[in-house]
């Protein structure tokens, strides 16, 4: 069992929360990027050892996006943020 820290809710368990996925960085939406950009992106992104950023959507509780650092090989909750940077009590 993981406890995330909710930047709005404090810690809460995993149970409450839908995992989004490791945050990545998109193609532009400016209707140049190829289909094999939104490939590589969306399918093909690294899978590292060691701390990785996540995002967790709390859907039991306040129903807010997080940006969750975890470690890949521990579990390790390294802490959370809003999306952008701001982060809360957790």
């Amino acid at each position: 069992m993981l406890l995330i820290p909710c930047p709005h809710c404090g810690p809460r368990d995993e149970g409450e929360f839908d995992y989004g996925g490791p945050l990545r960085t998109l193609p532009p939406l400016d209707g140049v990027s190829d289909a094999a950009a939104w490939h590589r992106a969306l399918h093909l992104g690294n899978n590292p050892r060691g701390p990785l950023l996540e995002l967790w959507y709390h859907a039991s509780g306040c129903e807010t996006w997080i940006t969750v650092t975890r470690d890949t090989i521990t579990h390790e909750i390294g802490g959370s943020s809003l999306p952008g940077g701001k982060g809360g009590p957790g």
